[in-house]
Order: C-alpha cells, then structure tokens, then sequence
C-alpha cells in the first residue's frame, strides 16, 4: 500500500495538522498520510528504531528524543 510521510516543523500543533492534513486530503490522491514532526523524521534517520536524541538549532531549536519504551518527550521547537 502507498502512503504519504510529511516531516514538517510544527506539526506537534493541533492547529497545524487540521491544515496539512486538510490539504493533503484534497491533493494526497486517497493514500493515508502521516504528518509528523520533522525533528521525528531527523531522529528516525539517524538512529532508525533505536532510542536516541536528535537536537536540531537554527532560525529555531528543538530537542526530540525516544526512549527504549518508544515514549518519546521534546523541549522547544515552539517557532523562531
């Protein structure tokens, strides 16, 4: 089955997810869609099922990380 990831800054916000998910409904093509956190996205590729924490630092900043229970807790990540 085919489906859509989108990694995306903010979309811990419920508010946020309303609209993307919106969207993706009218232009996704009918495949289920997952809209997560991009912080999600960059942990999962650098440590796959592990745990582990990813720490991200711009324009904003966020620290993601998911412990071996796959509980999952972050600080910032609030905007720029």
């Amino acid at each position: 089955m085919a489906a859509i990831c989108l990694g995306m800054a903010g979309m811990d916000r419920q508010s946020e997810l309303d609209v993307v998910g919106e969207i993706m409904g009218r232009i996704g093509g009918g495949a289920p869609i997952v809209v997560v956190n991009d912080a999600l996205v960059a942990l999962v590729a650098g440590v796959s099922d592990e745990p582990g924490v990813v720490i991200i630092s711009g324009t904003g900043s966020i620290a993601y990380g998911r412990n071996r229970k796959n509980l999952a807790a972050r600080a910032g990540g609030w905007g720029w």
